[in-house]
C-alpha cells in the first residue's frame, strides 16, 4: 500500500542515489532502486519456499516475540493517546512531555522500524 510507496521514495531511493553506479552517472537512481527491490524480492521468495524463513522465525523464543507485541501495542498507546487528546480539543490536559513521547516513538516506526 501507500506504506511502501512513502519506504521507497524516501528510503530505497535516496539510499540508491549514493551508490557509485548512480554518482558516475551509468544510471538513475530510481532504475538502481527499482532494481534492487526486485533483487531483494526474489532473495525473500527463495527463503520462503526453502524453508529457511521459517527456520529464522522459530529461533526468536515466543516470549521475545509476545515482549515485542507488547512493546508495540504500548508504544502505539502512547502515541495514539495524545493524538486523540488533541483531535478532540482537549490537548491541554496531556502534559508536554506525552507529545515529545509520541514525537519520538512515531519518528521511531516511521524512520527505524520500517528499515528493520
Amino acid at each position: 500500500g501507500m506504506g511502501e510507496n512513502f519506504f521507497f521514495v524516501f528510503s530505497v531511493i535516496p539510499a540508491a542515489a549514493a551508490l557509485p553506479v548512480v554518482l558516475a552517472g551509468e544510471a538513475s537512481a530510481w532504475q538502481v532502486a527499482l532494481g534492487v527491490v526486485f533483487i531483494s524480492g526474489i532473495v525473500f521468495f527463495l527463503l520462503s519456499i526453502t524453508g529457511v524463513r521459517e527456520m529464522i522465525i522459530n529461533a526468536i523464543s515466543p516470549n521475545l516475540r509476545i515482549a515485542i507485541s507488547v512493546a508495540d501495542g504500548l508504544a502505539l498507546g502512547f502515541i495514539c493517546y495524545p493524538v486523540i487528546k488533541l483531535f478532540s480539543g482537549r490537548g491541554g490536559e496531556v502534559q508536554w512531555f506525552a507529545y515529545l513521547l509520541a514525537i519520538i516513538l512515531l519518528g521511531y516506526f516511521l524512520f527505524v522500524r520500517v528499515l528493520v
